[in-house]
This record gives structure tokens, sequence and C-alpha cells, in this order.
């Protein structure tokens, strides 16, 4: 198995945060040979982190998935985060 993840975050304005995730994953395994098994995965994510309050926060966030298989498409799923800390 190999890969890497980068991620970081910028303040745009107090209270909001933009966020990027990007990792890149081969995954390898020596018992069976299937379609995923040697393909490398790559996902990008994107968010905005708005404080609402001290200990809540809301995100919307946007994640890409792509496939090294030829011919096959990338997923995309978009969310939204809604987190409360105590």
């Amino acid at each position: 198995r190999s890969g890497f993840s980068l991620n970081g975050w910028v303040e745009l304005i107090p209270d909001l945060r933009l966020i990027a995730r990007y990792d890149n994953f081969t995954p390898t395994n020596g018992t069976k040979n299937t379609n995923f098994s040697n393909s490398t995965q790559s996902l990008i994510l994107g968010a905005l982190d708005w404080a609402v309050r001290k200990n809540v926060h809301f995100m919307p966030n946007v994640e890409y998935v792509a496939y090294g298989l030829s011919g096959s498409n990338p997923d995309v799923l978009a969310r939204a985060t809604f987190y409360i800390s105590f």
C-alpha cells in the first residue's frame, strides 16, 4: 500500500474558514486481483467551516473521488455537517 494526504485551511473572515484536503492511495493485496485492488484512488475534499457560535459549526462540503481505472466515473458527494461540541 502506498499513499499520501495533504490538508489545510485558511480563515477567510472571522468565523469562516475554507478547508481543503487531497488524498492519494494505491491499495495492494497479494491474495486477489480485482479491478480495484491495484488502482490508484484520489480524494479531493473542499468545505466551508462557519462557526455559528463558539462550539457550534456548520460545514457544507463537496467530496470528489476519482479511480485510476480507465472508463470509470468519479463519485461526487455534497454534504452538510452540523457539529456541536459539549
